[in-house]
């Protein structure tokens, strides 16, 4: 609703799962294995276009949270927002200066240095153009191979510092080393054979230097092209952090198939799962935790849950309204811990208990952990249609759409008119190419809708 202020929250765990590792640019194996960047803040966007994609220069700048101690979070008014459904984006930062080396002057100056390649390789090519008229001496071959050499390392250089940066001129860079290393080999041929004989090995050298030349000029344009985006972004968006700083992978909620909702608290005491009833000054926290809850204040209400448990840890029932609240909060791993503890201490662990847990590890995106949990929900209630639907979600990111299907095909088996299972699976059937099946879905949850427009799809 316009006017209102609404809380934006991001969870920690997500994040640091995008952000790059923390080896030097041009150690490929310590990048890939090495331990991630660590989280120092995160800026939060509005999805101008609606696209899903992420673009700094045109999406709306919202606020930064620069604390992660109890997760990332940022209240934003929506009075400047147009009206209908927004979409977000979080975008994680690690310390300025980390991670890829990406500001717009370490741009600049590796887009100078692809165009001293680029000259080099130029005039590799023009020796090789004499060399399939006249012919190459063998210490003509050699020196062309050197010199192929130290450029294509240049190349490589630049490619690596870049690749987390710019990602597509890193991969043009790798495009311009095929033809680079053919010139070298083709060199090293013509040196075994040197003259005459080696004419047919220029012509081919000269082709592959004139292309690898052009592709090299042209990633120094776009690389240019990069640092002046980069510097336009960081004015645009002032409250950004510093463009060289380790920027991990945007995460964003559009257009992807939904999970159900948790279960959410249900009032500790009210049923009979813990609360003692004998102790006033309990109740009456207990109770101001409800409204918190009820107000959407999530933080201040974990507060009151975590005064009571410092008193009885133990407690089933505010163990379990703990956890819901860290769910609606954001604070999955927060939830996921209450939830592993409340299985150690309940006798008779519940179907629904097992579904929250499989919430908060979705949530988090430990997949195969979600998995089993809303599987073993389903085990202990099989009609249990919101477990189906979450396992199918759980299904659909691990990319087993086929499983999917049969999951939210099941749900609406349970549920005839469960208009969040029929939007699921006619994304599932789209992501398998099957249109036709996608788009009777779509039609069939619309006249769902429009029958019970109070209780559509969030």
């Amino acid at each position: 609703m316009k006017g209102e202020k609404i809380t934006l929250v991001a969870n920690p765990s997500l994040l640091s799962q995008g952000m790059p590792g923390e080896a030097k640019p041009g150690d490929k194996r310590a990048a890939a294995n090495g331990p991630k960047i660590d989280v120092e803040s995160c800026d939060f966007y509005r999805d101008v276009d609606g696209d899903g994609k992420f673009n700094a220069e045109t999406d709306q700048f919202l606020a930064a949270d620069n604390d992660g101690k109890d997760g990332f979070t940022a209240e934003v008014s929506t009075d400047a927002f147009p009206p209908g459904p927004q979409s977000y984006f979080a975008v994680p930062r690690g310390k300025p200066g980390s991670g890829a080396g990406a500001s717009p002057e370490e741009m600049l100056a590796a887009a100078e240095a692809l165009d001293k390649a680029a000259q080099t390789q130029k005039a590799l090519a023009e020796t090789c153009e004499a060399g399939k008229a006249q012919g190459l001496s063998a210490d003509q071959s050699k020196e062309v191979s050197k010199s192929q050499e130290s450029v294509n390392s240049e190349a490589e250089k630049v490619a690596e510092k870049l690749a987390q940066a710019t990602p597509e001129i890193a991969n043009a860079l790798k495009e311009a080393a095929k033809p680079m290393k053919a010139v070298k080999n083709l060199m090293n041929t013509a040196a075994s054979k040197p003259g005459e004989a080696c004419k047919p090995e220029a012509e081919k050298a000269y082709d592959k230097a004139k292309d690898a030349a052009g592709k090299l000029a042209d990633a120094a344009s776009q690389l240019r092209e990069a640092a002046e985006a980069a510097k336009a972004s960081a004015q645009q968006n002032p409250g950004q952090a510093p463009p060289d700083a380790a920027a991990g992978r945007p995460a964003s909620g559009k257009n992807e198939i939904l999970a159900a909702a948790p279960i959410g608290p249900r009032g500790v005491g009210g049923g009979g799962d813990g609360g003692d009833g004998g102790d006033e000054d309990k109740d009456i926290v207990i109770e101001r935790a409800t409204e918190l809850v009820e107000d959407h204040n999530y933080d201040e209400a974990v507060i009151e849950y975590d005064r009571l448990l410092q008193d009885d840890p133990d407690n089933v029932a505010l163990l379990r309204d703990r956890a819901s609240t860290q769910l609606l909060r954001g604070g999955y791993d927060y939830a996921i811990r209450d939830y592993d503890h409340l299985l150690t201490v309940k006798q008779e662990p519940d179907a629904d208990l097992y579904y929250n847990r499989g919430c908060a590890l979705l949530a988090a995106n430990r997949l195969e952990e979600a998995l089993s949990d809303f599987t073993k929900s389903i085990s202990m209630n099989e009609t249990w249609s919101l477990a189906y639907n979450n396992r199918g979600v759980t299904y659909a990111k691990l990319g087993k759409y086929d499983l999917a299907i049969a999951d939210f095909s099941e749900g609406i088996k349970l549920e005839p008119n469960n208009k969040l299972a029929y939007r699921n699976r006619a994304m599932a059937y789209k992501k398998l190419g099957e249109l036709r099946k996608a788009q009777e879905d779509y039609d069939y949850m619309v006249k769902l809708e429009r029958e019970t427009p109070a209780s559509g799809v969030q």
